[in-house]
């Protein structure tokens, strides 16, 4: 909120249109504008940095996987990783917890706390294809 008036974004014509029906200035509009798109890229780099500490932790594991996508999960509040594995690709659910610790502060427990949940992941894809 506090960029300068050079850095924020031209709206379009239906920006300043909705700018007026809520009447806002379109400054104001703009500066929301601009905190949504650093919010945008904030989340686009926590996906990214997710998806290589996955990806990290899967060639220790099994380096036939590999992360296919990164996906912030509201409803459950947690970060859904998309892996494809030699069997069929699967789905594991990472908290938003481990997630914020992980990132954070990138410490060996919180890295630990993300193989354990990956590999039990992967356990359970294996035993459900046995099955």
């Amino acid at each position: 909120m506090a960029a300068p008036v050079s850095e924020l974004p031209p709206l379009t014509d239906a920006q300043k249109d909705v700018a007026r029906k809520f009447k806002v200035t379109q400054e104001e509009y703009a500066r929301n504008v601009l905190a949504s798109a650093y919010g945008r890229d904030r989340m686009r780099k926590r996906a990214q940095d997710l998806g290589e500490a996955v990806q990290a932790v899967l060639q220790s594991v099994d380096p036939r996987c590999r992360v296919i996508a990164v996906i912030r999960d509201l409803d459950r509040l947690g970060w859904m990783i998309r892996v494809e594995t030699p069997p069929k690709d699967i789905g594991v659910l990472v908290s938003q917890e481990l997630v914020d610790d992980l990132l954070g502060s990138g410490a060996e427990r919180e890295k630990e706390r993300l193989r354990m949940r990956i590999v039990s992941s992967l356990e359970e894809a294996k035993l459900a294809v046995s099955r």
